[in-house]
């Protein structure tokens, strides 16, 4: 697994990698100029995630037909991914940090991201569920109110 310096953007490949050069991707005079393009890159092979932990403090832009994506907390250019072609056509900085974690703490880390989306999913059921009773309530009030309302009005005409 591949990270940017503060772990925000999580990349998941195998650990496959090519060395490319901006020759070799073909790139124009605007992509060859690029900040992200003059690093030391390599292109993935097999790609299996990337995840971003706080995407507020990720910002994508695009030069050419690349998406560029960079960390703005440690201000890290972590990868690109090529417009037209997805994520069979992605390049990463080979300056990540490089996290060999044991597949069973991978699968632990799943496990608790799963346990808690699955935790707030029930939590969002649960307070539509209290917003709804509490709605019909207080309509139910307001209808008393109301037929009292026209109760008093009838006997006051009468």
């Amino acid at each position: 697994m591949l990270a940017c310096y503060c772990l925000n953007i999580l990349i998941e490949a195998a650990n496959d990698f090519q060395k490319v050069t901006a020759e070799t991707l073909g790139l124009n005079d605007e992509e060859k100029s690029d900040k992200f393009f003059k690093q030391d890159i390599q292109k993935v092979e097999k790609l299996l995630n990337i995840t971003k932990v706080h995407p507020c403090l990720v910002q994508t832009r695009h030069v050419g037909c690349w998406t560029i994506t960079r960390c703005c907390n440690c201000d890290c250019y972590t990868h690109a991914v090529h417009r037209e072609k997805g994520a069979s056509c992605v390049l990463i900085y080979t300056k990540l940090l490089n996290i060999d974690l044991p597949r069973t703490v991978e699968n632990t880390i799943k496990n608790i991201r799963h346990a808690m989306s699955e935790h707030l999913r029930k939590e969002s059921l649960a307070a539509e569920e209290k917003i709804r009773q509490y709605t019909e309530e207080q309509y139910e009030l307001l209808n008393v109110v109301r037929d009292r309302a026209f109760k008093e009005q009838e006997s006051l005409v009468r």
